[in-house]
């Protein structure tokens, strides 16, 4: 059915294997790496005159990546959290309704 594809580096080794070989560091001096390379070609290219763009987008790959970096990481707590609480959320709406209804009752007593 499926076809296995190999890496000829000396080895018959799978690609697949051969992509769980990398590490999370290497990863990432990868994706920084990308970044830095598309910055100084985005630079090249402002100062040379080849593109008109303003300097936020020509430096946006550095200013974007920290920030979309961030966002993601957000995310990912927010989902967690959700996932954590959703089981919880009928005792929470009952705690919640039982205090309304004694500050409602609170307040209509001083009237």
């Amino acid at each position: 059915m499926g076809s296995n594809i190999y890496y000829s580096g000396g080895d018959d080794v799978k690609i697949s294997d051969r992509i769980k070989q990398f590490s999370d560091e290497q990863v990432g001096r990868a994706a920084i790496g990308i970044i830095l390379l598309l910055t100084a070609v985005f630079i090249g290219l402002k100062v040379s005159g080849y593109i008109t763009w303003s300097w936020f987008w020509v430096l946006s790959p550095t200013i974007l990546f920290p920030i979309s970096v961030v966002a993601l990481f957000v995310l990912v707590i927010l989902v967690i959290a959700a996932v954590i609480t959703f089981p919880l959320a009928p005792i929470i709406y009952k705690y919640l309704r039982k205090r309304a209804t004694k500050l409602w009752e609170t307040i209509n007593d001083n009237n």
